[in-house]
């Protein structure tokens, strides 16, 4: 396994740390999901990542295990978010989104940065992807910063699906 590699799973750690340490509100399987890899990852894999270069072969096969898991990791998470969070993607909908740009809509939301979505999902089209999806939604280039634009309209239908949930 290369560094590059290694370097990858430390910062997926990170990343989902930093996504459970957020103050805002998600539905229950998506967070459980999250926390689950992030245990898995702090527990079992992350001790395995060695300071030398010899990895043992044993701990190679574990190492790569996680990696093939990664992808199932971020469908299941993407899934789970599309699922409880209908007011959220109906309104992303409404704007002609496609499917790829609605699960890339569910990481900005989460709180991955675009970067982050690239390294994790090994796709480097995190530019491109947000551009669209700027024009998509109507923003100027230099409006805001889209996860926090996705966030901010996350936070917005979630009260008013509690507000108007509340008034029946």
């Amino acid at each position: 396994m290369s560094k590059k590699e290694q370097q990858t799973f430390i910062l997926e750690l990170k990343i989902l740390s930093k996504i459970l340490r957020s103050s805002w509100t998600m539905d229950r399987s998506t967070l459980a999901l999250l926390g689950e890899r992030h245990l898995m990852l702090e527990k079992t894999i992350i001790p395995l990542i060695p300071d030398s270069t010899f990895i043992a072969p044993e701990v190679e096969q574990k190492l790569k295990q996680a990696e093939s898991t990664r992808n199932d990791f971020i469908i299941d998470v993407q899934e789970a978010f599309l699922t409880n969070n209908t007011s959220f993607v109906d309104y992303l909908k409404s704007f002609g989104l496609t499917r790829s740009e609605l699960n890339y809509c569910c990481l900005l939301t989460l709180g991955l940065r675009g970067n982050e979505i690239g390294i994790i999902t090994n796709n480097r089209n995190h530019y491109n992807h947000s551009s669209i999806i700027r024009q998509k939604l109507r923003l100027a280039p230099n409006d805001t910063n889209l996860g926090n634009y996705l966030r901010y309209q996350y936070e917005r239908l979630q009260s008013e699906t509690t507000e108007s949930g509340a008034l029946k």
